[in-house]
């Protein structure tokens, strides 16, 4: 099975490479030197409609009313209707 993972060279080349896993090492594609693998951080972001980040959620909510959006209350009133 392939990865994807990042590998980066001495002369300071990085490239994203589809490899077998537990390859610690591959040949650079610009100055074919040892490009070893690198670990890099994931990237997320946390957009405020979840519940389980309760700071984000209330931010989003707060946002969201002031751009004239209706409220949770107003939401439920109209259910009920």
């Amino acid at each position: 099975m392939l990865i994807l993972y990042s590998f980066g060279c001495d002369d300071g080349h990085v490239h994203d490479k589809l490899v077998e896993r537990g390859t610690p090492h591959v040949q650079c594609d610009t100055c074919n030197l040892e490009a070893k693998r690198l670990i890099t951080p994931i990237r997320f972001r946390c957009d405020g409609t979840d519940p389980g980040f309760p700071d984000a959620y209330d931010k989003w909510g707060r946002d969201h009313e002031k751009r004239g959006g209706l409220s949770e209350q107003t939401l439920d009133e109209a259910h009920s209707k």
